[in-house]
């Protein structure tokens, strides 16, 4: 199964090489796009694809969740996997995520796609809230024993050590320090990042003039 991850900026004007390039192209089972820059119930249709879209309010300008008018993320799905895919899970308090559970595979396989608060203008409190309500989501599908993949922009500084990204700026935010202390170290889950089978990458963003990457 193939699953493509965008940060698009904005569905809006990147909609025709979205279609062309990864739907039509690629041909990915899953699609998740990140910045959406949805507001209120705008809903995405393709061909062949169905989707399902967490955006934010109508009014939010300056999101409760630390955005500055960005965010909005949608997961979509081949039509052929409709019948064995459900929306089971999204984000509360203005949290960007939503997880859609595949049972075409044993164990299921329930797909986290993710936007993550800007740290600084969210601050530590917010940021910790929100990985609480996330945090909360994934412990529930574990005890049921089903497979998790976790993909996003998640905007969090995860160090260059053992538990980060090889070549990455040594820095650790609060919210990375949280995916290393509860998930990473736990050893239940794998940074794809680190990997030595990363290609193209292993960098979701560079800091110009510094080379910093987060993850």
């Amino acid at each position: 199964m193939t699953v493509v991850l965008s940060n698009c900026k904005g569905y809006g004007s990147k909609e025709s090489s979205i279609q062309e390039d990864i739907l039509e192209k690629k041909a990915p089972e899953v699609v998740l796009l990140n910045e959406t820059l949805f507001r209120g119930q705008k809903r995405i249709n393709c061909k062949n694809y169905f989707s399902y879209c967490k955006n934010r309010d109508e009014d939010d300008t300056v999101s409760n969740s630390g955005g500055a008018g960005g965010g909005g993320v949608a997961t979509l799905v081949s039509n052929h996997l409709r019948s064995s895919c459900v929306k089971v899970g999204e984000g509360r308090e203005g949290d960007d995520y939503i997880i859609t559970r595949l049972d075409h595979v044993q164990p299921a396989l329930n797909i986290v796609n993710v936007y993550g608060e800007n740290e600084q203008r969210a601050g530590s409190h917010r940021v910790l809230e929100a990985w609480i309500r996330l945090k909360g989501d994934l412990d529930d599908i574990q005890k049921k024993g089903e497979m998790i993949l976790i993909l996003g922009d998640m905007n969090r500084n995860i160090g260059a050590d053992r538990w980060g990204v090889k070549g990455n700026s040594p820095h650790i935010s609060k919210g990375g320090q949280l995916i290393r202390e509860q998930l990473l170290k736990t050893e239940e889950f794998t940074l794809l990042n680190g990997l030595e089978l990363a290609r193209g990458g292993p960098f979701t963003w560079v800091q110009p003039g510094k080379g910093e990457g987060r993850s």
